[in-house]
């Protein structure tokens, strides 16, 4: 670096310039003091390069993850909304749903410790297949042999991909695609309300044995307030 005195500017040579970039450079993605000492106390390019490279996969792997945060805060926030919708549309329905893919874990009746101990077992399945959750989860049903509601599992809706890569372990399930009676209801005590439908209604002489009740929609700030919805399978077409 050299002065002119008269107007007392200084100039700085491609050199010095390219030590100032990588310093700010360095410093903007948190690189310490310290691993730039290093660096120049080195004076060799090729480390240089090297530095700069390895930097730049970590930038790399950063954004990255970044970009699976936002995809899946974006996931949550849109089901919520969807929730929030379905939430209020009228109690009974028929509703026509693509097919959906299932990674599953058994359970033999419906309470808090047998739930959480489903759900612990799916998270660790998860893990190890690395699979994205698409925040969509509940319990999978049949009917008895005298009618009742019967508990198979709890599951989570996973993507078409991770079923495919993982369908030969009995865990992952699909369902196929057709028309369900979906009912939609805030307190877990109005499944009373499908079995009476299930003993009423003609889709109970088709032999129906596949019924999802998904948590739909919880405040979790408010305990209270939680939706659930029941989704019947009724068939590929339409009941007449």
């Amino acid at each position: 670096m050299y002065t002119v005195a008269l107007k007392r500017k200084r100039y700085y040579s491609l050199e010095q310039f390219l030590q100032i970039d990588i310093i700010k450079l360095s410093r903007s993605f948190g690189v310490s003091i310290k691993e730039l000492q290093k660096l120049f106390s080195y004076a060799d390019m090729d480390y240089l390069n090297q530095f700069i490279k390895e930097k730049n996969k970590e930038i790399q792997e950063q954004i990255n993850q970044l970009k699976e945060t936002k995809s899946a805060l974006e996931l949550i926030s849109s089901k919520i909304d969807e929730r929030k919708m379905a939430s209020k549309t009228d109690k009974w329905k028929m509703e026509h749903f693509p097919a959906r893919y299932l990674i599953t874990a058994p359970v033999t009746e419906i309470n808090e410790i047998q739930e959480m101990m489903g759900y612990h077992q799916l998270e660790n399945k998860m893990d190890e297949y690395n699979i994205q959750s698409k925040y969509e989860y509940g319990t999978l049903y049949t009917l008895s042999t005298n009618g009742d509601l019967k508990p198979l599992s709890v599951f989570e809706v996973i993507g078409a991909k991770d079923f495919q890569a993982h369908k030969s372990d009995d865990s992952f399930m699909k369902i196929p695609s057709g028309y369900f009676f979906t009912y939609t209801f805030f307190e877990e005590i109005e499944m009373i309300e499908v079995q009476k439908l299930l003993e009423d209604r003609q889709h109970k002489q088709r032999d129906t044995e596949l019924i999802l009740s998904l948590d739909l929609y919880a405040d979790i700030f408010n305990g209270k307030d939680e939706c659930y919805q029941v989704q019947i399978y009724i068939g590929k077409t339409p009941p007449l």
